[in-house]
């Protein structure tokens, strides 16, 4: 798909979300999740809709979660890195945050690739840490767990987005993309 494609596809969707966190109240879904993707990232694209049918079967809105760069990488992607302080080499990635209007945002390396390129994974491999994040959520949502605190995320990455806070980041990508 071309390049314009991507960026009208992902543009119109980050409108969607923009409007979703900066209508954010204290909602009952306690957390946010973005997924940065290439086309070639089937495995993650598949972990994108696992998360998906999760959160929506919890009563997760729009705006609870997005995935971007499917159709190939946008201005949108680039432009969201760039907030974070990271590049293309970063890709696949999740990111979580419980606050549209907190500055700190909690990534993890997701699996590249398609599964039926990537080679088998060594037995000693590290397992794959989505799947326990996945669990932590939804037993936070479900009342199993207290409101998740995105520390617990020790094999990921905390981030600050600087100045500003997640929704202002996201608003000011718009802008400057739209």
């Amino acid at each position: 798909m071309s390049s314009s494609h991507a960026d009208n596809h992902d543009l119109d969707k980050l409108a969607r979300w923009n409007g979703d966190l900066s209508s954010w109240e204290d909602v009952s879904f306690p957390v946010y999740a973005l997924f940065l993707v290439s086309p070639e990232d089937k495995t993650a694209h598949d972990v994108f809709r696992k998360y998906r049918d999760s959160f929506e079967s919890r009563g997760a809105s729009f705006g609870n979660l997005v995935i971007f760069g499917q159709h190939g990488i946008s201005t949108t992607v680039r432009g969201i890195l760039e907030g974070l302080g990271l590049d293309l080499g970063n890709l696949p990635l999740l990111a979580l945050f419980s606050n549209p209007t907190g500055r700190t945002v909690h990534t993890l390396s997701l699996p590249a690739g398609a599964p039926e390129s990537s080679p088998p994974p060594p037995a000693s491999s590290e397992p794959e840490h989505w799947r326990d994040v996945l669990k932590r959520l939804e037993d936070a949502v479900d009342g199993q767990s207290e409101h998740p605190d995105l520390e617990f995320l020790s094999q990921g990455t905390s981030l600050r987005t600087g100045r500003e806070p997640v929704v202002e980041l996201v608003s000011r990508v718009l802008t400057e993309i739209s």
